[in-house]
């Protein structure tokens, strides 16, 4: 008995939520231009926990307005400053944080994509 409330529950957590939302984390369904389109984003934040730099990775389609929130994990909107080093990847110094917690909130405002980090800063 125990082993079949187990299993339930790994079906619940992992099976249904997938189904529900019927897209992997990297893909995301946009409306651009008044054309529906699939974006493919993949992205990651490295390397965490961060001590004077969080980099961000920037692999499948390109964003077409990207833009970057900073929070305090009491939500408090700190200032960003965000070099683009090339293409796919950015970079921010959190250098001058205090140490604990951030949210790192990326997105794009043609394809109203949206996504939260959080990481820890030295």
């Amino acid at each position: 008995m125990k082993k079949c409330i187990l299993c339930l529950s790994l079906l619940i957590v992992f099976a249904i939520p997938s189904v529900l939302y019927g897209q992997s984390s990297k893909e995301y369904i946009a409306n651009v231009n008044g054309e529906t389109v699939k974006i493919n984003y993949d992205v990651d934040l490295y390397p965490n926990p961060a001590t004077e730099f969080v980099n961000i990775k920037s692999k499948g389609d390109e964003f077409l307005e990207i833009g970057f929130e900073m929070y305090s994990l009491i939500g408090n909107k700190l200032p960003v400053q965000v070099e683009k080093v090339d293409k796919e990847n950015y970079k921010i110094p959190v250098k001058e944080f205090s140490s604990g917690y951030y949210l790192l909130i990326i997105k794009d405002k043609r394809t109203r994509y949206r996504r939260a980090f959080k990481f820890q800063k030295l």
